[in-house]
């Protein structure tokens, strides 16, 4: 196509800005969803929407929302236009970030259809449960549920079936803020070949590719903090980066205050609701998007963030694989403090990178092996 003849066709645009930011446009497809293109979201699944046709982007996960013209602008420095030679559309193009009031719910698009069910219900979630390491009625407790078959649609456009998601055999953990469900954390129990003949006798378009053991719907939104509205912002915050992590603490009764990001690295709105809180104490995963995730958040929050890494052992990176029977002798979040865990608790950045750098150097070859108040050896 010649460069003047981008000048009234927006989608052309959109996929020139797409091309030279290295993303793969999909054929015959005006709207479709690609990794977020915000650089402060970590993003493991395709949360941002693309509109061609009217050249916007909106992350359903950080909130991230601009017209692409905007992205293309932050990235590059330069218009699309000047450098397509056509002109600055200066009704199009902002230089400016988009103000985003943090303080409101996370907007989302999609619907939910089926059921849930008690997790001790199903053999499916019963075995989950002991291989986590939870009891049954601990997952009562904290709504741990278990769905046979659900699917979530795109709420305003319910009958595009390439929106629709389909869910067998799961185990859901749902996300609410303020009373309002924005997303679910799905988990699959079956394992990739189960979910590859589901979709193949049922007829269902699949790409092995996108088998993820852990997924969100579609359109909803994990740019919060789980249980927000349940937390209290008075007292110190502990939080983790995923939901088996935060559980894993809650067993015991001194972690109640406790939340998940959802992803190592928080987003701008969570950083907004991490700073409602007086103290953030990081129970960080033991290997270096941890540990680096734990430093962004220490220089976005100076002086309100301290870390907390799991006990230095053999097969250990994160909480939940202490309740998984992966050490030996340490069977509980108990039996880590009882050892003196909690007195490992560290503000010190400098002993942070300190850490960050000897990962890096063992090239994850082995877990960071400390000395002082971060080993427990017994």
């Amino acid at each position: 196509m010649r460069l003047n003849d981008f000048s009234e066709d927006k989608t052309e645009i959109s996929k020139e800005i797409l091309n030279r930011l290295g993303v793969k446009i999909p054929s015959n497809k005006n709207k479709f969803n690609i990794k977020c293109l915000n650089p402060e979201h970590d993003d493991h699944s395709p949360s941002m929407n693309i509109n061609l046709e009217s050249g916007w982007c909106k992350c359903y996960a950080c909130g991230y929302n601009h017209a692409l013209t905007t992205v293309y602008y932050e990235r590059f420095g330069t218009s699309i236009y000047k450098d397509l030679n056509i002109g600055v559309k200066r009704t199009y193009v902002s230089k400016a970030p988009v103000s985003i009031d943090f303080s409101k719910t996370p907007e989302i698009d999609f619907t939910f259809e089926g059921s849930l069910t008690s997790i001790k219900n199903n053999p499916n979630g019963v075995k989950w449960a002991q291989s986590r390491g939870f009891t049954l009625d601990f997952c009562e407790k904290n709504n741990i549920r278990y769905g046979d078959f659900f699917i979530t649609k795109q709420k305003s456009d319910p009958l595009n079936k390439k929106e629709w998601n389909y869910f067998n055999k799961c185990v859901v953990i749902p996300i609410f803020e303020n009373s309002k469900l924005i997303s679910f954390e799905a988990r699959d129990t079956q394992g990739k070949e189960a979910w590859i003949k589901w979709h193949q006798e049922h007829g269902v378009e699949y790409d092995e590719k996108k088998y993820k053991k852990v997924l969100y719907p579609s359109h909803s939104s994990i740019n919060t903090i789980y249980d927000f509205n349940k937390l209290d912002t008075s007292k110190s915050l502990y939080i983790t980066e995923g939901l088996m992590d935060m559980f894993s603490l809650r067993t015991e009764p001194e972690f109640k205050n406790s939340s998940c990001l959802f992803h190592c690295t928080p987003t701008e709105r969570q950083i907004y609701l991490l700073n409602k809180f007086p103290q953030i104490i990081y129970v960080v995963d033991n290997d270096s998007p941890g540990l680096k995730a734990c430093l962004f958040l220490m220089e976005k929050l100076r002086d309100k963030v301290s870390f907390l890494v799991p006990p230095c052992r053999p097969g250990i990176k994160d909480i939940n694989d202490i309740l998984q029977g992966k050490d030996i002798s340490i069977k509980t979040v108990k039996d880590m403090i009882d050892l003196g865990w909690m007195q490992r608790i560290s503000n010190d950045i400098d002993e942070l990178k300190g850490l960050i750098d000897l990962k890096s150097k063992t090239s994850g070859r082995h877990k960071i092996q400390t000395t002082g108040r971060h080993r427990i050896t017994n």
